[in-house]
């Protein structure tokens, strides 16, 4: 049984730049308030090429980057976002399972069933990808067999889609770049792929990830292939 996974990178600024459109070609970020000591949540690759990162007070997210253009996205408005998408995907299957607080912008679909009305994987990726089109934002679709490589491999994929100026990966002169999609045919080219997957972009904790990185470990594959007990005694 095939299963989806979309993935809306940085989903928050992506609501922002709907609402201000002219910011797409400026480093942006999402703040939580609109005041000096106000905490970065969100902010685009040029916006980190400048050093800006999330975490950081907005005062000093300004003084790396003096274009920075922040603003606030309401809670609602990112629930209305994420309603309207899971809505938008209900049209591809039946079954639409959401990510939670700390995965906004994660949604996975099953594919049982659905071989009669799309012809093949690749079909219905696309389908779903027109959805995420039609809302005027920009995700990934991976279309596997397992929730989690489908997702480690949407979001490793996604990386530097929301650049900010529409620019490498399918969009033109400042209009909204195209959704990535990704089919894998079997398990064992699912799994192969999601080897090379950094750790950085699975959530593993930095703490974690960075005493895995002294190891020499910094994928998934090379994280599965530690010996166990090893691993149990070390962490």
């Amino acid at each position: 049984m095939r299963i989806a996974c979309v993935e809306l990178p940085a989903l928050p600024l992506q609501l922002l730049w709907q609402r201000e459109p002219a910011w797409r070609a400026e480093p942006t970020v999402v703040v939580d308030e609109d005041r000096p000591q106000g905490v970065v949540r969100w902010a685009c690759e040029r916006a980190r090429a400048r050093g800006v990162l999330p975490g950081q007070r907005y005062a000093h997210a300004l003084a790396l980057a003096g274009a920075l253009r922040a603003g606030v996205v309401a809670p609602e408005v990112i629930a209305a976002g994420v309603d309207a998408m899971a809505r938008r995907l209900h049209g591809c299957t039946p079954e639409v399972t959401r990510g939670d607080d700390l995965d906004l912008g994660t949604f996975w679909l099953g594919g049982a069933g659905l071989a009669g009305i799309y012809p093949s994987a690749t079909a219905w990726a696309r389908a779903i990808a027109a959805e995420i089109a039609a809302l005027g934002l920009v995700g990934v679709v991976v279309v596997g067999f397992s929730r989690f490589a489908t997702c480690a491999l949407a979001r490793a994929l996604g990386r530097g889609l929301v650049d900010g100026d529409g620019g490498g990966r399918g969009g033109r002169g400042g209009d909204t770049p195209a959704s990535i999609v990704r089919v894998y045919a079997c398990d064992a080219d699912e799994k192969a792929a999601v080897c090379a997957v950094p750790l950085d972009r699975v959530g593993v904790e930095p703490r974690l990830r960075d005493e895995l990185a002294r190891l020499g470990v910094t994928t998934l594959g090379q994280m599965v292939r530690l010996p166990g007990g090893g691993v149990l005694e070390r962490f």
